[in-house]
Parts: structure tokens; C-alpha cells; sequence
């Protein structure tokens, strides 16, 4: 990469921002035409009785980024509907609801028979607690009706009595209370749930299919990694990742991302205090817009020294953008891996998170043009003065569309990562997601039970995995000073023995000879 192409790949000036938000606003003012929701092709919903609604393609949805199993998976049953959004943990749904079953002694309605797929109105909850609470109900699946149209979709528009609408297609998002529901789940358009809900009101059986886990195939796999600066599980993350980034070459293009606090929408923003004052204290930027949690310091730590802070954290994550700006141009972006691997390495500590000898060190070794990173991140609006940056704002509204809430996370060929975010789960997550043609050599050779560091190499190198021995240069000189040092405790204690055996034996000679008294000498 050349780094003197200053203003190749940069990051949109606020001013670029702003013209394509009004792009946007004017294709929306003309109304185009979009459905609510798209067909997705790593899951697919399916209708098969009665065949009348069945459809090859399936129904347009949207599957939820939590419950799923990482692996892939299919479920068909019967539908029921709840008619609740199932917002109310302390209610007991299963007794109500369509179609209608007997009614038992009690006079209540029989409960849904297991196992079933449940149908449940959007509502005001979060889609994690509607679904938890499906599941507590033995749900093995839940389909979620939604209530608003695409501001967008017309037809949905003229049909729909609410003249509430949506921007932007929702995304089922983990709220971070998610780690206990293991069903899956999916969000279908208002007139889709408007139509299942009318038959199944009049009480007609649906059977619906729900097919999850599929990979989306291709010959380039793009992979993204959203995280902090300052979260040590992602400083671990990329830390041991970067050989096999390095390794996957241009089989891969590679796109890092900073999570970003949006400090408006947390009343941060003061017009006229400083950073380190007001509302957030020292999280934000530009004046209360930009903000990162304030990071844990290691117990360690000097407490007295300098601790660290959002401001910090954000402002190191600017720096990293700009990094990419212009030196991951080709997909794998090796000077950015080498400098976050080298600031680990150097300035994690408190003392030198932002200090300007360790960073203009890190620049020095990762091969990094100071003054190119510099003017970046003033171009992209900078960070002291009252006003946006318009690569935060980018960075905002992309965790936003992703649905991006758990640090870090990994989105492969643009589905979330399922599994840990671990080097060889995300390294195998990857190579699965080629076609078997264009599977890279490093994914045939290190994949699997052959996967270890040392298959990687370093600077990218492809090494064969064979078992071998280390090799311990110091281990032949710690043999021989244990061999002498047991052979000096084996001498010394013969010594001993004979010493001993000697001094027994005069002692019994002694006992045995006659008593000579001196006269008699």
C-alpha cells in the first residue's frame, strides 16, 4: 500500500455525509416502492399447509441474531397465536389464543398442544423479552406479526389504519439479556401476519416451516469485527487473530469497525461545556456527541497514576479508522493489524493509552505515517470542537442497521458470528463460508483438528502442521546441572554410609574383646 496516496479511500467529510442524507431523503419523498421486509437468504420461511399459501420462495422475513443455533437447523409445526405481544411475563397465554381447542373441567380452553410455533404481536417490548417469554410457554419457535409498514411500501401504507411508520427495516436484535433464550424466531411483514392471523382466527390449521443456519456462499468472504480499543476480549481477539488474517490474503476482504456511543441519544451534548465536563464526564467527544464507556483498569494498574477514559478510547479508535482509511485498501490491511498488535503490545497500560512517545513508537514499527493519520482524522471532523465527525456518525448509523449490541462481534458475508469470538471458531466460521472451489489452501491445511499458531506462520506464511518437538536450547544445560548435582548428593551420601559402617563396626569390636587391665600390660 502506498501511503502517499493522501486522499485515496478517505474517510466522507461531514459535508459528503450530508449530501447523501439528502439523496436518501429525496428517493424517499418520491416513493419508491420497497418491501416491508426482504427475502433473506440465510434462513427461509416456508407455508406448507394449507397449499394454497405455499410459496417456493418462501415469505419475506426478518430472523432474529439471537436463540439460533450456531449450526444450522430446520423446524416444522403447527401455528398458534397468542393475539398478545407477550410483553407480560406474569400472564399465563397458553389457555387463550387461536385456533380455538376444547374446553376442559375448568371451563378454560385446553393449552396449545407441544411441541408448537407461536405467533405474537409486535407490541412495545424488546423482541428478546417476547421471545423469552414464548419460550417459558414451551414455544419451540416464535414468529413475531409486525404492526408498522415501511414508510417506503405503499401498498402496506393504504392498507394499514396506522399512519405510523418506519425508515428502516427493524432488526431483531440481542438487547444483551439474550444468553438464555435458545429458540429461534423471526419478524414478517403486517400484511403477511394481518393474513395468517384472519385464518387462523377462523380457527384453520397452518403448518409453517422455519429454516435457519444458511451460509451464504462466496467466492471472496467478507468478515467485520466491530469492537473498543479498550475491550480486552477484543485486544485478545485480534491479537491472535492477525497471522491467519494475514494468511487468508486476498481470498478475504476484512472490514474493522469502532463501536460508538451515540451521546445525543444519551443527553450528553452541552453547548457550551468542555470534554471532561457535564452530564457524561469524560466519556464523549465534540462535546458530549461521541462517547465510549469508561474502560476497567486492571488491578494492577497504578490506581495513582493516569486512568483511562472514553475520551481516550474514542480517540484511539479515530486513529484506527484512519489507519484503515488508508492502509486496508487491499482487504487485509497488514500495517493495521501490525499497528494494533504492536499498541497491545506497548500501550495498553494507562501510562501510555494516549501517550504520544508510545504512539509515534507503535507508527514507527507498524510502518505508519504519523502526519497522513493526523490529517485524517481532522478531515473527518475531529474531535475537540463542537460539531459531527462524519466517521462517527458512519460508524452510528452502521452498528445501528447491523443491530450490533454485544462487543466484540463478528459478521461474516453480513450474518452475525453465533459461536465465540475466538481465533480458530471465527477462522473455521470463515472457510465455511466459501464455495468448497474456492476454499483456500490455509483453510484445507490448518482447518479442523490441524488447527494451531503455529500452522500460520508469521507475516502470513503457510507452515505445514506436522507434529514436531520444540526445541529448548536451554533444556541440555539443565539435564547436565541436575546429573551433577544428583551425583554430587550420591557421593556425599556413600561417604556417609562408609563413615558410618566403619564407626558401627569398631563399636562392636570393641564389645567383644576381652577387658586387659593395665597390670597385665
Amino acid at each position: 500500500v502506498n501511503p502517499s496516496k493522501e486522499h485515496k479511500n478517505r474517510i466522507p467529510t461531514v459535508q459528503a455525509t450530508m449530501m447523501r442524507s439528502v439523496v436518501a431523503i429525496l428517493l424517499l419523498a418520491v416513493g419508491c416502492h420497497v418491501r416491508a421486509l426482504e427475502f433473506n437468504d440465510t434462513s427461509k420461511l416456508m407455508i406448507h399447509i394449507p397449499h394454497e399459501l405455499y410459496k417456493p420462495e418462501g415469505y419475506a422475513h426478518r430472523p432474529a441474531d439471537f436463540g439460533v443455533p450456531s449450526h444450522g437447523g430446520s423446524i416444522a409445526l403447527q401455528v398458534f397465536y397468542a393475539d398478545s405481544d407477550l410483553c407480560d411475563p406474569n400472564v399465563d397465554y397458553r389457555t387463550k389464543g387461536y385456533p380455538q381447542r376444547d374446553v376442559n373441567t375448568n371451563g378454560t380452553m385446553e393449552k396449545w398442544p407441544s411441541p408448537f410455533l407461536l405467533m405474537v404481536d409486535r407490541g412495545s417490548c424488546t423482541f428478546v423479552t417476547k421471545v423469552r417469554n414464548a419460550q417459558h410457554l414451551g414455544a419451540s419457535a416464535v414468529i413475531i406479526a409486525d404492526d408498522r409498514c415501511m414508510c417506503s411500501d405503499s401498498d402496506c401504507m393504504k392498507k394499514i389504519e396506522s399512519q405510523s411508520c418506519e425508515t428502516k427495516e427493524p432488526v431483531l436484535t440481542d438487547d444483551g439479556s439474550g444468553s438464555d433464550v435458545s429458540i429461534p424466531s423471526a419478524l414478517i411483514s403486517w400484511p403477511d401476519g394481518q393474513m395468517l392471523q384472519e385464518r387462523l382466527k377462523h380457527n384453520q390449521v397452518i403448518q409453517m416451516e422455519f429454516v435457519w443456519g444458511w451460509k451464504k456462499q462466496k467466492s471472496i468472504v467478507e468478515y467485520e469485527i466491530w469492537t473498543v480499543p479498550h475491550d480486552t476480549n477484543g485486544m485478545k481477539f485480534l491479537t491472535g487473530f492477525k497471522h491467519v488474517a494475514v494468511a487468508l490474503g486476498d481470498k478475504v476482504k476484512f472490514t474493522p469497525h469502532l463501536y460508538v456511543h451515540d451521546g445525543i441519544r444519551f443527553q450528553c451534548p452541552h453547548a457550551e461545556s468542555e470534554e471532561g465536563t457535564g452530564t457524561c464526564g469524560d466519556l464523549c467527544t465534540n462535546y458530549g456527541r461521541y462517547c465510549a464507556t469508561n474502560p476497567i483498569m486492571d488491578e494492577n494498574e497504578d490506581k495513582e497514576g493516569t486512568s483511562l477514559s472514553g475520551v481516550m478510547s474514542i480517540t484511539e479508535g479515530l486513529r484506527r479508522m484512519c489507519i484503515w482509511t488508508h492502509y486496508g485498501d487491499d482487504g487485509i490491511g497488514a500495517p493495521w493489524w501490525n499497528y494494533v498488535e504492536n499498541f497491545v503490545g506497548r500501550c495498553t497500560h494507562s501510562m501510555y493509552f494516549a501517550n504520544d512517545d508510545c504512539i509515534a513508537d507503535v507508527y514507527k514499527h507498524a510502518q505508519i505515517d504519523d502526519a497522513i493519520i493526523k490529517q485524517c482524522m481532522e478531515d473527518s471532523g475531529g474531535l475537540d470542537h463542537d460539531g459531527h465527525n462524519s466517521a462517527f456518525d458512519l460508524s452510528i448509523a452502521e452498528q445501528t442497521d447491523r443491530g450490533v449490541v454485544i462487543l466484540p462481534s463478528v459478521y461474516i458475508n453480513g450474518v452475525p458470528h453465533k459461536g465465540p469470538v475466538a481465533v480458530q471458531d471465527v477462522f473455521e466460521a470463515i472457510c465455511k463460508a466459501f464455495y468448497d472451489e474456492d476454499l483456500p489452501e490455509v483453510c484445507k491445511r490448518c482447518g479442523a483438528s490441524r488447527f494451531s499458531p503455529e500452522c500460520f506462520g508469521h507475516g502470513g506464511d503457510i507452515v505445514e502442521n506436522k507434529p514436531h518437538r520444540r526445541k529448548h536450547p536451554h533444556r541440555a544445560r539443565r539435564v547436565w546441572i541436575t546429573l551433577f548435582i544428583l551425583a554430587l548428593l550420591g557421593g556425599a551420601g556413600y561417604w556417609y554410609y562408609r563413615k558410618m559402617r566403619d564407626e558401627q563396626g569398631t563399636d562392636i569390636i570393641a564389645d567383644y574383646m576381652p577387658f586387659v587391665s593395665s597390670s597385665e600390660t
